[in-house]
This record gives C-alpha cells, structure tokens and sequence, in this order.
C-alpha cells in the first residue's frame, strides 16, 4: 500500500537528514565552539604558550579529551585535574544541547517546515544569474552618466531560470505514484511554493524593468539631434546604448522563459503520462529554439553596427514569438489537464487560484510591457531615416 510506503520514504528522509545535520555539527560549529572557547581561556589567564593552548584545546574534546591528554603530556601536565574535569563537563554539555538541536532542526525540517513558510521578499528575487554578452565588433557598454543609460539593468536580469527552474524542465517533484498519491501527500504544494517564492517575486521585477525601459523619457534613436552641444551624445553612444537595451531585453526574455518552463515541467507530474510527454516535447523544442537563436547571435560581428543592432533584434523578436507559442500550448495543456473537474488537484482552492488566476495575470503584466518595448523596437528600425531626422 501507498501510505506504508510514504511512512517508510517519511522515515529514511528523517534520519538522512538527522546525519547530515549531525556531520555539519560535528565538523563545522562543535571544532569552532572549542577553539573561541580555548582563545578565550588563553586571554583571560593570559597565558599563549603552544603547549597550554594545546592542552586546554584537547581537554575540551568529549569524551577523547582525558585520554589523549593522558597519552601526550602524561608527565607534564600544565592544566590541573579540576580544569580538565570542569572541560570536559562544560564541553559535554555544549555536546549534549548540540545533538538536541540537529534532532529538533531536523523534525521541523521534515514534518514541519511547509508550515512556517517565509514569503519572498517583493522585489528582492534571486539575481545570481550570468549575463550573456554577445559579441560584437566594438566594445558596447551602455553609457554612463547620462539619460541615455536605458540598459543600466541589464546586471540586474538572471537568465539562467528562476531558482531551481532550468531549461531543460528538471524539478524535484517524484515522477512515480499515481497522481492521487501526489495529490493527498502535499505534493501539490511544491509547484505552489516554487511560484509564489520564485516565480511571482522574479516576474514582478522582470516587469518593473520592461517598464522603466519603456517609460524612458528619450526616444530610442541612433540619430545624433539636431544642434546637439553634448559631447557625450554621438553616434556610438546611442549605438552602445541601444545595444544595452537590446541585451537587457533578450535576457529577460530569456529569465522568464527558462523560469515559465521549469515550472510547468513542475506541474506535469500531476498530468497524464501522455500530456505528461507533450510538455516534455514542448520543454525540449524550447531549448532548441534557444540554441539556434544564441547560434545566430554568434554570427553578429559586421562592420555596419546599425546592421547588427536590426539583426539582433530580428533575432530576437524570432526566439520570442516561437518560445511564447510553445509556451502557450503548454499553458493549455496545463490547465486543461488540472481543472478536470474529476482531477484531484480540482479540489484544491489554492491551487486553482493560482493557476487560473495569478498565473495567467502575471504573464498578462509581463507580456504588455514586453509588447510595448517591441513596439518601440519596431518603430526604431522600420522607420525610414529621413523621417527619423524630421
């Protein structure tokens, strides 16, 4: 049976994790525990010979300290019988009160921790992303110290996924039992977690610089103005800024497209084996989409910029427009598949709100910023440069 089973894994993971708690104690918090302890012996009796701070050190060891002292300084013993009996007893206490504290950090960390969930900070996601500078034949910074940094955000955008989301849809969920089992053990609650810890906090900051890019109050151009007394304002300097802008843009896009695919590779553990598939299929022609379009980024680098800059966002705009389309079948497959009045997870209100409501309301915000900015991409390089000059 099922529940037998669940109760054996419930098990095995407790004492995995009571050893591992117990090895970072033994190895990294008791040893400093005893050195600040030793130190500070050695400063209050202001003695800092090697050999007392080696006896006071070894006398503090539980259960080993009297015996190794025994066999190292059998005849010349510096610390007195009462010392190393108060040692050791002060020491097997700290011992004592450590394995209590592995025991109880870890029953919270099995049965308990889903309880006292912390919400993630608004605005403050994870940005350990790298971010991917395509080559080109000059060295385009974005320009600092001016109106003309649009791309100054650009560090601030993660493009390798959100938290434990990748690319190729790997997820922590167990891909064998039924769904019914999935759904009656707080399985379910693990795709809810990753949204509203990772995704939400992630798409809300990818949409608040989508909209600071696009409520900049200089037009994007690479048309120096007319009568222009700044030195700062040239040709190369919009054509740097401009490609900040761009690179800003493309790893977004790329973030919430790795973050959107790790989280519906999260929720098809709860599909059909068939629908189960189709997003594995989607998953996979996401990331190839994402190959061919690094693979045309890399063919950047002629000597007309303008050229480039209008290929890189060609290019771009291509990666989207495909990515958004297979991202939007998995969507359907999706919801489809959990709002099956007869699906388990149907039951679970907190689950439908967030898949039928917050989720498609997020992806709404993030798309019009993202339509906006296109607009303005669109605009930039369709126009004629005559007009551009008007």
């Amino acid at each position: 049976m099922y529940v037998p089973n669940l109760f054996m894994n419930n098990i095995i993971q407790f004492f995995f994790k009571l050893t591992k708690n117990l090895i970072k104690y033994l190895i990294f918090i008791l040893p400093f525990i005893v050195i600040f302890k030793v130190l500070y012996i050695c400063w209050i009796s202001n003695i800092w010979t090697f050999t007392y701070f080696c006896q006071e050190f070894i006398s503090n060891l539980p259960f080993l300290g009297e015996a190794l002292l025994d066999f190292f300084w059998s005849d010349s013993m510096i610390l007195s019988l009462d010392n190393i009996k108060n040692n050791q007893t002060i020491t097997r206490l700290f011992f004592a009160g450590g394995i209590g504290s592995c025991l109880g950090k870890t029953v919270f960390e099995t049965w308990f921790s889903d309880y006292f969930k912390v919400p993630a900070t608004a605005g403050s996601p994870d940005l350990s992303g790298e971010l991917r500078i395509t080559k080109m034949p000059l060295n385009l910074q974005s320009t600092k110290g001016s109106d003309l940094n649009l791309g100054s955000d650009s560090s601030n955008v993660p493009v390798k996924g959100i938290g434990s989301a990748s690319g190729s849809g790997s997820s922590n969920l167990p891909v064998k039992g039924s769904v019914d089992d999935m759904s009656s053990t707080g399985f379910w609650q693990v795709p809810l977690n990753t949204f509203k810890d990772e995704i939400s906090p992630c798409f809300e900051q990818y949409t608040r610089i989508l909209n600071k890019m696009n409520n900049k109050s200089l037009y994007y151009t690479l048309e120096v103005p007319k009568n222009n007394e700044d030195p700062n304002i040239t040709e190369m300097s919009l054509a740097q800024n401009l490609f900040g802008v761009l690179q800003t843009h493309s790893n977004i896009l790329n973030g919430s497209f790795s973050g959107r695919d790790g989280w519906l590779s999260e929720l098809r553990h709860f599909l059909s084996e068939e629908d189960k598939k189709k997003i594995e299929e989607i998953s996979k022609r996401k990331d190839k989409a994402h190959e061919d379009y690094l693979e045309k980024l890399e063919s950047l680098g002629g000597s007309d910029i303008r050229s480039d800059l209008k290929r890189f966002f060609d290019f771009t705009n291509t990666y989207r427009n495909t990515v958004k389309k297979e991202l939007a079948e998995a969507d359907t497959i999706i919801k489809k598949g959990l709002n099956d009045k007869r699906h388990p997870l149907h039951k679970k209100q907190q689950f439908r709100k967030i898949l039928n409501t917050d989720y498609p309301k997020l992806i709404k915000s993030f798309h019009e910023e993202d339509e906006r900015l296109k607009k303005r991409f669109t605009e930039l390089f369709n126009t004629p440069k005559s007009k551009k000059n008007k």
